[in-house]
């Protein structure tokens, strides 16, 4: 299926059909906006009556909702930067269990064609195998995003990889570029292959007797220089759904052991 080439994931293209056909899953930004989303805001100082305007992107009104196309960008930005704040803090609170796996690093787990259907119709089951066979893998913990589809590239059928930076003027994280590992193309579809990203803490071992035993193929990324900018980039294109949290955690870091450092105020 020929969807979403050449374009970025918050376009209304085909892919939108794709995503209802599943009933559950939707790429970000595939919502309606509110009437006021990215309107200018008018700042008056109390003191001498002067108006101010905001300008430049993401100055103006904000929703901060994943489903709003003009929005969007800024919930990834918020949700990542108060996950990087969890995931960070876990240094702290869990250094006995953490041992000398101090440093984040990403991995990606796959899940093999036979269970594609379980990860659409019992989602909540899904990810419970991913932190199973994740702690097998010994990753003592961290957050899973769920990608329920994947980029290739439309010309040679090769994995699209993408990078970002960070604005120097909005201290946002933003992005760079997109194109294929293998011909240098920026022309990708989507196309179905459910899969979940994870960021945290281990050393990863056991991943051939995993995959020769369940399918499930578990690949280390490395380590982690900027821990909230891949997350924003994962949420980017993740699958959100109403009703689920589009970012758990597991292990070490999940929501029951510590409270995370709350988010500062710009």
């Amino acid at each position: 299926v020929d969807v979403g080439v050449g374009i970025p994931p918050t376009a209304k293209s085909s892919f939108s059909d794709m995503a209802k056909l599943t009933g559950q899953f939707s790429l970000p930004g595939q919502g309606e906006p509110y009437p006021d989303c990215g309107e200018d805001v008018l700042y008056l100082c109390p003191r001498c009556g002067h108006v101010k305007k905001s300008e430049g992107e993401g100055k103006g009104k904000n929703c901060r909702r994943g489903t709003c196309p003009k929005c969007y960008t800024t919930w990834a930005w918020l949700l990542a930067k108060k996950a990087e704040l969890r995931i960070k803090h876990a240094t702290k609170v869990a250094a006995r269990e953490l041992g000398r796996a101090r440093r984040p690093i990403h991995v990606v787990i796959s899940l093999p064609k036979s269970v594609w259907t379980l990860f659409h119709d019992d989602y909540p089951e899904a990810r419970r195998e991913a932190y199973r066979l994740l702690g097998k893998a010994n990753l003592r913990g961290g957050l899973l995003i769920a990608h329920p589809w994947r980029q290739k590239c439309y010309q040679c059928e090769g994995d699209i990889v993408g990078s970002w930076r960070v604005d120097a003027e909005t201290k946002k994280f933003t992005h760079k570029e997109r194109y294929c590992q293998d011909c240098g193309s920026k022309q990708f579809k989507w196309v179905p292959g459910p899969h979940f990203h994870f960021v945290g803490y281990g050393w990863v071992k056991h991943t051939k007797y995993i995959e020769e035993t369940t399918g499930y193929v578990i690949k280390n990324i490395g380590v982690l220089n900027n821990v909230g900018g891949c997350i924003w980039y994962q949420l980017t294109h993740a699958g959100i759904r109403a009703g689920r949290q589009t970012i758990t955690y597991f292990g070490v870091c999940a929501l029951r052991n510590y409270k995370a450092p709350k988010l500062p105020k710009d």
